[in-house]
């Protein structure tokens, strides 16, 4: 009876966490969402979660109640840069292999950003690449030594940028795409520091 006691009040414990989990992903909007605690606890929150808030969950750790502020911290930032690793790998993974639905390399990239076809634009944090700007039409290209003057879509004026990765950015958002920085620059060997997922026509 005590025990069947304990657990009806470990329930309604555990109810009054999601209900404040609950508010606060609505008032905040949460997108992304990892959640620690003591194992008990935190098995019998997990087993109540509606599935809208389910589908948000990332990652979860146990951690007990007399943790510090600065060690709950540390597990989050643990926790959030592993999943963060994990989704950059999985889209690298998904450029790699995609084909027809996906650019790397910056020429390819460059053609992609003049044709308004990037869905989203992965690049290393620290990626840096000489090309040129023609000033009528606003098409990006390679530095062509030969030809340094020239657009070779239009034949306009076109100009030195010492890095075309901002105005591939710029271009991209105006496009309604997505940029992802990738920290990791040796993931990003494969795909030459820069690639992107195209838009598909549906």
């Amino acid at each position: 009876d005590m025990d069947r006691r304990k657990k009806g009040k470990e329930a309604i414990h555990d109810r009054k966490l999601l209900d404040e989990l609950e508010r606060f992903v609505n008032k905040h909007k949460v997108k992304r969402l990892i959640l620690g605690g003591p194992k008990g606890t935190l098995d019998g929150v997990l087993n109540m979660l509606p599935k809208h808030i389910s589908n948000m969950l990332v990652s979860t750790f146990h951690g007990e109640l007399f943790l510090q502020d600065s060690e709950i911290i540390e597990q989050l930032s643990k926790q959030a840069a592993e999943y963060e690793q994990k989704e950059e790998r999985q889209k690298l993974a998904h450029i790699e292999t995609s084909g027809k639905t996906s650019v790397r390399g910056i020429e390819e990239v460059m053609d992609a950003s003049n044709k308004n076809m990037i869905h989203e634009l992965v690049v290393d944090f620290e990626t840096a690449f000489e090309g040129m700007k023609c000033e009528s039409c606003n098409q990006l290209q390679k530095k062509n030594i030969e030809r340094s003057s020239t657009c070779a879509h239009c034949e306009g004026h076109v100009h030195l940028m010492h890095d075309v990765v901002p105005e591939i950015i710029k271009k991209t958002m105006l496009g309604g795409g997505k940029i992802e920085f990738v920290h990791h620059s040796e993931d990003m060997t494969p795909v030459s520091g820069i690639g992107a997922v195209l838009k598909t026509n549906k």
